[in-house]
């Protein structure tokens, strides 16, 4: 009889054992588990997304004798043109939260998006090109940089070599060097 009592008080602590063991490992197996779904989810977004800067241009004209401005868009604002592809198979979202990157080789500065410059100059604007309403996969989004008032107040030169570097909101980016 001893032997009975002995063997059902062993079962019994052995399965308030288990349930202790349960109750502190399993939270943190959810929680590992949890975090490495999140981080597959976002590596196969990274994966999914792409974008190539495809053409960059200014409004500076050489064969202008004036002032080498043609203002091509009609806006008063002497601007610089970046056409930007996104080449991945999903869409992009919150293009307004990208970063644009813009000035001299080894001398760029961040570009504000024109919804948060407050009007003060430089800042860029989107446009997706052929009436597309989101950026999905093949389509080509128009960054307009609207630098300064004319060429002369602009500080930029001719011959000199500039950069373009786009970055979406997930990391992705590309980037470009030309020259006015």
């Amino acid at each position: 009889m001893d032997k009975a009592i002995i063997t059902v008080l062993l079962i019994i602590a052995g399965v308030v054992c288990v349930a202790f063991m349960f109750n502190g490992i399993y939270p943190a197996i959810n929680r590992g588990s949890d975090a490495v779904v999140s981080m597959a989810a976002q590596v196969d977004e990274r994966l999914k997304t792409q974008i190539s800067i495809i053409h960059a241009v200014s409004e500076y004209d050489p064969n202008d004798a004036v002032d080498h401005w043609n203002d091509i868009n009609s806006n008063g604002t002497f601007d610089i043109f970046a056409w930007v592809k996104n080449v991945g198979s999903s869409r992009i979202l919150a293009v307004k939260k990208s970063d644009i990157f813009f000035g001299e080789e080894g001398n760029f500065r961040r570009i504000t998006h024109q919804d948060y410059a407050g009007g003060a100059k430089p800042y860029w604007q989107d446009t997706l090109e052929d009436n597309a309403t989101e950026w999905g996969p093949g389509k080509t989004l128009k960054v307009t940089i609207c630098y300064a008032d004319d060429f002369d107040s602009s500080g930029l030169s001719a011959g000199t070599t500039y950069l373009i570097k786009v970055i979406i909101p997930n990391g992705i980016s590309d980037e470009i060097y030309f020259s006015l």
